[in-house]
């Protein structure tokens, strides 16, 4: 099974979708999907013969019955409109899914994506899609996945080879803040890295931000975590992610920050990051919402918080630092809410 068509977030959509067991009746409207022209060419890796519906029924029957396959029918209220899946052996666990194409561009995939993470721990797991197939990339991405390469196979879905990319979920480690990890805030406290939150810091505050880290990761994980960023396959260090408590309009919330080098940017590893921060904070945290109070001119740090989930509440006057106001974007998240 391969990564199949996807969709872009879509506002109000998220809310309305559910994952349940996979029911005999279901399987009508997966055929029809199954047999799509437009969503076999998109996914363009699919089955060698994909009208042939006995070996259709065939291949649902081993899925269903094989203990190794998480799979799920994928609801938009009541309405039967895709599924998805993770399989394979422990050290290559995938994802793939696929939605009917009537409601691609409405957000499923992406609302159905978040919520199978959270039921599976697993990391890392992979995904793959043709490397012109927008839409699953798009979803994938928003999602944390990170692309790890790309390859050319034959895809039965056009006839021809087909350039695909490999993504992965798990690209990056989340290490909890030390005494050690000083020199990293350093290095993160340049005139580039800090436009956006003043300039950079006098080395007294720095090293008051430090103990501040280092004291947080001695208190319990409730009340919040500063990470290391480190990739997984290298163990190099690209950054920081982390969250806290912070009293924001009369409600008990957490606050995100996030910083990635500039080096390893573009990359996809600042969503990533957030993308195991918010399943941190969901797992162990207590208070309602993860809110990110990012400059309306950061393109890149608002498009993180929109690709990782978060909700656009609209501008604020955010104190950072304290004494000094200034216009903010306010992104919320829920985290008292399935994902």
């Amino acid at each position: 099974m391969t990564t199949s068509t996807g969709t872009g977030a879509g506002a109000g959509t998220g809310a309305q979708i559910r994952l349940r067991g996979v029911e005999r009746s279901d399987l009508e409207t997966f055929w029809r999907m199954h047999t799509d022209p437009d969503a076999i060419r998109m996914a363009a890796f699919t089955a060698a013969d994909p009208y042939d519906r006995a070996a259709f029924d065939a291949f649902w029957e081993r899925k269903l019955n094989d203990s190794s396959v998480d799979v799920h029918t994928v609801l938009l209220g009541a309405e039967v409109v895709g599924n998805i899946a993770v399989f394979g052996p422990p050290q290559e666990r995938t994802v793939g899914y696929a939605v009917a194409r009537a409601h691609w561009g409405k957000g499923i995939a992406t609302a159905a994506l978040r919520r199978l993470l959270t039921l599976v721990p697993q990391r890392p797991l992979h995904a793959r899609a043709a490397t012109d197939n927008t839409g699953s990339l798009r979803v994938l991405r928003a999602c944390g996945f990170v692309v790890t390469g790309r390859e050319t196979n034959w895809a039965h879905g056009r006839g021809a080879d087909t350039e695909e990319f490999m993504l992965r979920l798990g690209a990056v480690r989340l290490t909890p803040w030390s005494d050690a990890d000083l020199p990293l805030l350093e290095r993160a406290n340049t005139p580039e890295m800090t436009e956006h939150l003043g300039g950079p810091e006098h080395p007294d505050r720095l090293a008051d931000r430090q103990r501040r880290y280092v004291a947080l990761s001695a208190r319990p994980e409730s009340a919040g975590r500063m990470f290391r960023v480190s990739l997984t396959d290298t163990g190099e260090d690209v950054g920081s992610v982390g969250y806290w408590e912070r009293d924001w309009r009369d409600e008990e919330v957490y606050e995100a920050g996030w910083a990635i080098f500039p080096e390893f940017q573009r990359r996809g590893l600042a969503v990533a990051a957030l993308t195991e921060l918010v399943a941190h904070a969901r797992h162990h945290g207590t208070r309602p919402t993860l809110h990110a109070f990012p400059s309306p001119d950061h393109q890149a740090s608002n498009a993180v918080c929109h690709r990782a989930g978060f909700t656009l509440l609209g501008e604020t006057q955010f104190e950072y630092p304290p004494g000094i106001f200034h216009t903010s974007n306010d992104w919320q998240l829920r985290l008292d809410v399935e994902a």
